[in-house]
């Protein structure tokens, strides 16, 4: 019952994280920084109170496997949550953050190869590529996105959560 009701804490931590963004300014949906302040911070808040609570119910008294189920369980609830209200968002709520978050992640890609010393022979293939052929908005997209943050940072936050949090 603690990670089920944490895991929705978690979830709307997530999705107002995602509509203040969205409110403040529509690229910070964008941002890898926003991405992994979206996704540790309030998992490692909500989390600590969900072991809490749950060491509060043992009696004071929690084994490490405990805690990691706690942690990992509540950390794949809220971001799964989470993940599917930034698609609803993205692609129901507003569409034409599609078309913004591609052409904001075709400018951060040629001025990462620019700065990586790359030559940007062919500039307009290359912002096609990012614009036309790829779309990391889609459903499929969004959850292979979650699924790599189930490892990190999620399996680490976890792990460090349960080891602190044991007793």
């Amino acid at each position: 019952m603690t990670i089920l009701k944490y895991g929705f804490v978690l979830a709307a931590a997530i999705i107002a994280m995602h509509v203040l963004s969205y409110l403040i300014e529509p690229t910070l949906l964008f941002s890898l920084i926003q991405k992994l302040v979206v996704g540790v911070l309030p998992a490692c808040v909500v989390i600590y109170f969900a072991l809490r609570q749950k060491l509060a119910t043992n009696e004071g008294s929690l084994m490490f496997s405990e805690a990691f189920q706690t942690s990992l369980f509540t950390y794949i609830i809220g971001t799964f949550i989470g993940a599917l209200f930034y698609f609803i968002l993205i692609n129901y709520i507003n569409p034409e953050l599609v078309t913004l978050g591609r052409e904001t992640l075709a400018n951060t890609g040629l001025a990462m190869i620019e700065k990586m010393g790359g030559k940007v022979d062919d500039t307009e293939e290359l912002r096609k590529v990012f614009t036309e052929k790829i779309n990391p908005f889609s459903l499929s997209m969004i959850m292979l996105d979650w699924l790599g943050k189930l490892f990190f940072p999620g399996l680490i936050v976890a792990l460090l959560l349960a080891a602190l949090g044991k007793s």
